[in-house]
C-alpha cells in the first residue's frame, strides 16, 4: 500500500480527521518556523543559539511536538526577520548579530562594517556608498 491509499483510508475516520484539524496550527506554525529558518540559511543549531535555547527545542517545534508560548514567538519573529545587510530596526539580536560578526569576521584593520545582501544590484550600491564614504572622508582632509 502507498502513503496515498493509507492516507485516503485513515482520512475516512472522523477521529482523525478531528485530530489533523485539530493540529493543524501546530503544524502551521512549524512549516513556517522551518521556512523562515532556511530562507535565512541558518541551521537548528545556530537558530537556537540565537534565541538562548537548545537545538533539540527547535528540532521538537519544527516536528509539531511542542507548543511554543507567546513569548517565544514573538522573539522567534525577531531573529527571523534580522537581515544583518540591512537593519531598519536595531534590536538586541541584530546587536548581538553585529557584535559576532565584528568580532570574528571583520580584520582590525578594516574597522567600518558594511554588509551586503541580494545580489548584483545590491553589491553596485554598496560600492557606490562606500565609494561616497571615502570621497567624502578626502575631502574633509583637503584631497581633491
Amino acid at each position: 500500500m502507498n502513503w496515498r491509499t493509507h492516507k485516503r483510508q485513515l482520512l475516512r475516520d472522523p477521529e482523525v480527521r478531528h485530530a489533523l484539524k485539530e493540529s493543524e496550527l501546530e503544524f502551521q506554525i512549524a512549516k513556517s518556523i522551518i521556512e523562515a529558518r532556511i530562507k535565512r540559511g541558518m541551521t537548528q543549531k545556530e537558530l537556537a543559539r540565537r534565541l538562548n535555547t537548545k537545538q533539540s527545542v527547535i528540532s521538537r517545534l519544527e516536528s509539531g511536538r511542542a507548543n511554543p508560548s507567546v513569548s517565544f514567538l514573538k522573539k522567534l519573529a525577531q531573529v527571523a526577520v534580522n537581515k544583518i545587510s540591512n537593519p531598519e530596526v536595531y534590536t538586541v539580536e541584530m546587536a548581538e548579530a553585529v557584535q559576532v560578526m565584528s568580532r570574528y569576521a571583520i580584520p582590525k584593520y578594516l574597522p567600518p562594517l558594511f554588509f551586503i545582501c541580494g545580489g548584483t544590484l545590491a553589491v553596485e550600491n554598496g560600492l557606490k556608498a562606500a565609494f561616497d564614504w571615502k570621497v567624502k572622508k578626502n575631502f574633509k582632509k583637503g584631497v581633491r
